[in-house]
């Protein structure tokens, strides 16, 4: 007996978070046809990631903006699994081959720092961002 397809929708949501809006541009910027696959592998992705570890997805999405590098990745997965990365690490090795380095003279610009946090993913974002030396 096979098993029927299923469909998964969820929405992004722009003017909500910053990695929502690189989402969206970036599936802007692909052909219409290869929208779908390229939702379906990130999705398969991120649940690979979660079978690790159910932080990592929600960790690496708060992470996410246009400087986050393969190496904040890195460090982000090596933080949770410090004695077991040399797998992960060979992976994203891959990934950093397979993509177009980040201009390096791009100056991470470093949100002012506050006493009292917006929300909840702002208090996630500055969390990410203090497990990685600047």
């Amino acid at each position: 007996m096979s098993t029927p397809n299923r469909k998964i929708s969820f929405y992004l949501k722009p003017a909500h978070s910053r990695a929502d809006q690189l989402a969206d541009e970036m599936l802007d910027a692909l052909p219409v046809k290869a929208r779908g696959n390229a939702s379906r592998a990130a999705m398969l992705a991120g649940m690979a990631l979660m079978r690790q570890d159910p932080r990592l997805p929600h960790l690496i999405a708060e992470l996410f903006d246009e400087n986050t590098t393969i190496s904040q990745i890195r460090h982000l997965i090596s933080s949770i699994f410090p004695d077991d990365t040399t797998a992960v690490v060979a992976a994203l090795r891959q990934l950093t081959t397979a993509t177009t380095k980040p201009d390096p003279t791009a100056a991470k610009e470093s949100a002012p720092a506050t006493d009292e946090p917006a929300d909840n993913a702002a208090v996630a974002r500055r969390n990410a961002g203090n497990l990685f030396p600047t």
